[in-house]
Parts: structure tokens; C-alpha cells; sequence
């Protein structure tokens, strides 16, 4: 494996860390129609390892299917069941326990949350209204978060085989979609786009998902990291190397390819790979090797 080169590790600040795994995603996608809702009520998946608790359980959504790493549902911490979030995990391998209708999966990383600074209880409930919205509501009924498609010919909700959730129309265009939405993580073929209010924020702490003092953002063709402060402190500032020619576009972007970011290079690896804005501020890209 190369070793990082200088110039990434300090034109980043920010640290580079790589592992290795030889899994690849399938060429498939799960789809919901209008009208459908998922309680969460019913864990079926179970975690072991990784930067969650490992008595961490999950009511899946979108479950994952053959080669698949990834998973989106409602996972809890199985001793503090008022603290549940809706997301999306990347993880390493799965084990499945058909006769005993569960699963367990190895080190998953939490890559996108609708809900990481307000979490909800059991029973909570995801729902795909008729009209097209998609709403996280709180056991009680209280509205937590939406993706205000209200009314926006929205014909139905996928999970590909990339990590997006996407809900599209009834030509299969999207209307909303988890990449256009960051968290603190990005997956491969996932863009920070200019001045579109696109950004990663670091979580408090690696077991506190609520937004942290770190940002990475796109704003007038450069990329920046921000601290929070009043005003912000930048800690980074960059041209958009892989893109010269847009610094000045109101659409320029910076895309998380396999590979490479912005201008620089690292190991290719399957499209298990993920970025992520650490809670110190680091940038680092992460793969698995076997298990972890």
C-alpha cells in the first residue's frame, strides 16, 4: 500500500487512513411505493464492533442483499431505547441467521443521519405519505424531520446500490435524494457543490452524532474548513484542482471519487470506501480489511 505523501497530509491538515476489502456491491436497488410506513419496532440486525456501541440494534428499511454494504433503517442502542436514529450504515461483513430470522453485521459506520441531533424512541415511524413526503415522526406523533417533497410528483423511494436514498418521479428523475444532504460522510461518486448550502459538520464526539465544531464546504469555488466560532475560524482553504475551470461557477464542485479528491490521490478500492470529517477536524478515508 502507498504511503500518503506529504503534500496530502498537509495540504488536509487532515489525516489520511486506509484498510482493505475485497467486497463489492451488487448492481441492484430496493424500491417503495407511496403509502408505506416502517415502525420502529421489529430490530432484526445486530451490531458488532465498529465506532457504535456493540450492543447497538437496527429495524432495517432497506435491508442489504447479497455483496451489499450497506443498510438504511432505524438503529438503538438496546439500553437506551428513547435514543434512535434514521440513517444509512456502511459496514464490513454480514452474518445471516435464516432459521432465526436475524442478521449481524461487522463495524458499520453511521454515513448519513435524518435525525442525528434529535433522536427518537421506539416506535417511531418512517413514512412515504401519498402525497410524496417523506417524514420521520417521534413515537408521540411530533414531526421530527422531512424531506418537504410534499406535492412534488414524487412516484416512489429507492435505496441503491451506492448508499443514496432517492426518491424520483414517475419519469425516474430524482427529486430528492440522502447525497444532496451530507452529514459528516461522504461515499464515492457523493459532491459538495458550491454555494448550495452542501457541507460536512463533524459530529460532537464519536459517540455523540450531533453536529460538531468542524465544517468542509464548497462557497465561491473554493473548498474550506471551518471551525465554529463567532464569527467562524477557517482552519483550510483550497482551489478546486480537479475542477480549475469552474472557480468561478456558482455550480462548482468537489466530488469524492475512488481514489482521489480534489487533486489527490490515494489507493483505489472497491465502492466500500467512505470519507468522513472526524470530530478533531481530520478528513480521513476509510475501507475495510476483513472484518474491521
Amino acid at each position: 500500500m502507498a504511503k500518503p505523501s506529504p503534500r496530502l497530509i498537509i495540504s488536509f491538515a487532515i489525516s489520511t487512513t486506509f484498510f482493505i476489502y475485497s467486497a463489492h456491491l451488487t448492481n441492484s436497488q430496493s424500491v417503495a411505493n407511496l403509502s408505506t410506513t416502517w415502525i420502529n419496532n421489529n430490530p432484526t440486525i445486530y451490531i458488532s464492533g465498529g465506532d457504535l456501541s456493540p450492543r447497538l440494534q437496527m429495524t432495517p428499511v432497506f435491508s442489504p442483499s447479497g455483496a451489499s454494504q450497506f443498510v438504511s433503517g432505524f438503529y438503538c442502542f438496546s439500553e437506551e431505547t428513547t435514543s434512535c436514529f434514521f440513517g444509512i450504515f456502511i459496514f464490513g461483513e454480514r452474518t445471516d441467521y435464516d432459521t432465526l430470522n436475524y442478521s449481524i453485521i461487522d463495524y458499520p459506520q453511521l454515513v448519513w443521519s435524518a435525525n442525528r441531533d434529535r433522536p427518537v424512541k421506539v416506535n417511531a415511524t418512517l413514512k412515504l405519505t401519498g402525497n410524496g413526503d417523506l417524514i420521520l415522526e417521534d413515537a408521540d406523533g411530533d414531526m421530527v424531520w422531512s424531506t418537504n417533497t410534499r406535492g412534488k410528483s414524487v412516484a416512489g423511494l429507492r435505496f441503491t446500490e451506492f448508499g443514496n436514498l432517492d426518491l424520483f418521479d414517475s419519469n425516474n428523475a430524482t427529486v430528492w435524494q440522502s447525497f444532496d444532504h451530507p452529514t459528516d460522510s461522504l461515499l464515492i461518486g457523493q459532491k459538495l457543490v458550491s454555494n448550495s448550502g452542501q457541507k460536512l459538520i463533524a459530529r460532537a464526539s464519536s459517540s455523540n452524532f450531533s453536529p460538531g465544531l468542524y465544517s468542509l464546504s464548497v462557497q465561491n469555488g473554493l473548498l474550506f474548513g471551518y471551525m465554529e466560532a463567532n464569527p467562524p475560524v477557517e482552519y483550510y482553504k483550497s482551489t478546486l484542482e480537479a475542477n480549475p475551470n469552474s472557480i468561478n461557477s456558482e455550480k462548482a464542485y468537489v466530488v469524492f471519487n475512488n481514489g482521489s479528491f480534489n487533486g489527490q490521490n490515494f489507493d483505489l478500492a472497491s465502492t466500500a470506501q467512505f470519507m468522513r470529517l472526524e470530530p478533531d477536524g481530520h478528513l480521513k478515508v476509510c475501507e475495510w480489511g476483513g472484518a474491521k
